[in-house]
């Protein structure tokens, strides 16, 4: 029987270690575990019992089947599934390897499989191990935890629930801050970071993480820890026993870079949460992690305990120096609790003026019994340069309708729809970003749709082959493809590859699905074939049908500067839409231009512009794909 990477020595520290999961109950869990023989384990269940049970199991110790290349997709799929079954909760999958795994060439179905806006995929490469960082940020494993928003860390074996912990959501309180190191850190210069512990507080869990960095951490009693990119420190306060200040000392050890980033969270357990942020209008009923320069500005309060609460307030720090006050505090308000998912309002306050632009909200309360409670968190003063869905006046953004927040980038869920971060949940029979489209029936929409690809430099082989997969599910969702529905053309831009499907030929589902599942990539500068490709859509003008609608959308994720002649393909994008032809974009990739400098030059402005598949998830992207082709 063959042991994996973590051993038996490891594996007691994992299950040593398991309770603290406990009180992150509210997750769905999935383990993939692989061996340097490419021996694997999979877990995956909504039950934290029957999860426990699972660590314990010979399962995860030793496996006798190796896995074969043709189940790793069968693997990811299968936790890919019991993720979307559980439709209420936020979903992680941990992969722990030894090896790359994944072949870029034959497994990229693996890429499609994740749904993004339930699911980050984090994968934990042992130390042990003889891979490269060059080599992990070229495999596709890279890219998958790149567009999940999930990580990838280097570390020892033996600590994987710390691993597994500093990724679920806290069940009670979360307050964090990063620290940009410098050069002196290397050289053994540290920066501090304070966590309040008060009467309530039951344990604190201090978590570092960041990349390719192995932080050593000294917490004020002298104690040291060194875990990696993990779980530092565990304050068991009991109660009262611990109450105060709490600093950290983080230093780098030496080969990390000067301009490494790690960030600190503290994760407390406390029979009262108090949860709030910022905001730049009192009406709104949810909060961001930093605020306008402008005066306008409130913080939004909610307590969940079983006391009364009274004595609220408010008193902000300088980040650098903690007990440095900035200005007097600030006193809450009640809101209407039956409207209002924070029912206290602060008064109204100014950004601080701090050296670095960052500075600490501690909001602190009486509960019946006179015990005191005390909850902090960091933010910082936005200088606005560009607002998403709106435009910036006088240094503040005024939003487009429907939008919120310092940048516009909150959408309002309308009809119905509820907002989970930044994605709008629609009620049924409603569709959109900001649910505001009834929901048409796609199989009779009858559509030219002209789609351009982009395989710049920029864009990896994993991305590229997840913006084909993103159009076949956006397909699946009952379009028909005819003559007299739905055409469909893909022309794919690069300077060393180009194909282009006749829009007349594609007349069936079958069809289509195997023209985007043709392997067309290579990398290289598209340069001047994006204008040739829009080119293209003028000369087949004369295919397209008069009487419905028409689109072209160009999907990019370079930045200018790698060629592309501008110029020339905003003369043609103009030509397109005097023949009656509406031109959108669509930018993906983790290495986007996040002023889409080049599209937005291209296609005339923002407006024509869907940022969603950059910052948001690939639902979001096709949502917005079947409002622009769905009747309005």
């Amino acid at each position: 029987m063959q042991q994996n990477f973590f051993g038996l020595q490891g594996m007691e520290q994992l299950l040593a270690q398991i309770p603290l999961l406990s009180s992150f109950y509210y997750q769905t869990f999935a383990l993939i575990v692989f061996d340097e023989n490419q021996y694997s384990t999979v877990i995956s269940t909504t039950d934290f019992a029957a999860f426990q049970r699972a660590l314990q199991s010979e399962l995860i110790i030793a496996q006798e089947t190796p896995i074969a290349a043709d189940q790793r997709v069968k693997v990811v799929e299968a936790i890919s599934l019991a993720l979307q079954n559980d439709q209420n909760s936020y979903g992680s999958i941990f992969v722990f390897t030894e090896s790359l795994l994944i072949d870029d060439q034959n497994d990229s179905a693996v890429f499609r499989l994740i749904e993004f806006d339930k699911a980050q995929v984090h994968i934990y490469f042992s130390t042990s191990s003889s891979l490269t960082s060059a080599g992990i940020k070229n495999s596709i494993l890279y890219d998958i935890a790149a567009f999940s928003g999930g990580s990838i860390v280097i570390g020892r074996s033996g600590v994987a629930i710390n691993y597994i912990s500093s990724f679920l959501p806290a069940a009670h309180d979360t307050i964090g801050g990063d620290v940009q190191f410098s050069n002196n850190c290397i050289n053994g210069g540290g920066q501090n970071f304070t966590v309040n512990v008060d009467g309530t507080t039951k344990y604190v869990v201090l978590i570092a993480t960041g990349a390719e960095l192995t932080p050593q951490l000294i917490i004020s009693d002298g104690e040291m820890n060194s875990y990696g990119s993990l779980i530092v420190a565990q304050l068991l306060t009991n109660g009262t026993n611990q109450n105060g200040l709490y600093t950290v000392n983080i230093r780098l050890s030496s080969y990390a870079a000067a301009n490494s980033q790690c960030f600190l969270f503290s994760r407390i357990n406390s029979d009262t949460s108090a949860f709030f942020g910022v905001t730049s209008s009192p009406t709104d009923d949810f909060t961001d992690s930093s605020i306008s320069i402008s005066p306008t500005n409130y913080i939004l309060s909610h307590v969940s305990t079983q006391f009364g609460v009274y004595n609220l307030q408010a008193k902000l720090f300088d980040y650098e120096n903690s007990s440095l006050q900035l200005g007097n505090s600030i006193s809450f308000d009640n809101r209407p609790s039956d409207v209002c998912s924070y029912e206290f309002q602060s008064q109204q306050f100014s950004c601080p003026t701090t050296t670095s632009g960052r500075f600490r909200i501690q909001v602190s309360g009486m509960l019946n019994g006179n015990v005191q409670f005390t909850r902090s968190s960091f933010s910082q003063c936005n200088v606005i340069s560009e607002c998403i869905n709106g435009q910036l006046v006088n240094g503040t953004c005024a939003c487009n309708q429907y939008w919120r927040g310092i940048n516009c980038e909150i959408p309002l869920c309308i009809n119905g729809g509820t907002r989970n971060k930044y994605v709008c949940k629609c009620a049924i029979g409603y569709h959109g970003i900001n649910c505001q489209f009834p929901d048409c029936d796609v199989s009779l929409v009858e559509v030219d749709l002209t789609i351009l690809t982009d395989s710049s430099a920029t864009i990896t082989y994993a991305g590229f082959n997840g913006v084909k997969n993103m159009l076949i599910e956006f397909l699946e969702q009952g379009f028909t493809i005819s003559d007299t529905k739905m055409r469909i053309a893909l022309i794919h831009v690069s300077d060393f590859a180009f194909y282009f499907k006749q829009i007349n030929v594609q007349n069936n589902f079958n069809e289509t699905r195997s023209l985007l599942l043709r392997d067309f990539y290579v990398q290289g500068r598209k340069g001047p074939a994006f204008f040739r490709g829009l080119s293209l859509v003028i000369d087949s003008e004369n295919l397209l049908r008069p009487d419905v609608k028409r689109l072209t959308v160009l999907i990019s994720g370079s930045n200018a500067g790698d060629g592309t002649n501008v110029t020339q393909s905003a003369i043609e994008v103009g030509a397109l839409r005097q023949a009656g032809i509406g031109v959108y974009g669509i930018t993906f990739g983790p290495y986007v231009d996040a002023n889409d400098t080049e599209l937005r030059a291209i296609l005339g402005g923002p407006q024509y512009i869907s940022d969603v598949y950059s910052y948001g998830t690939q639902s979001q992207t096709i949502s917005w794909l079947t409002d622009l082709v769905c009747p309005q």
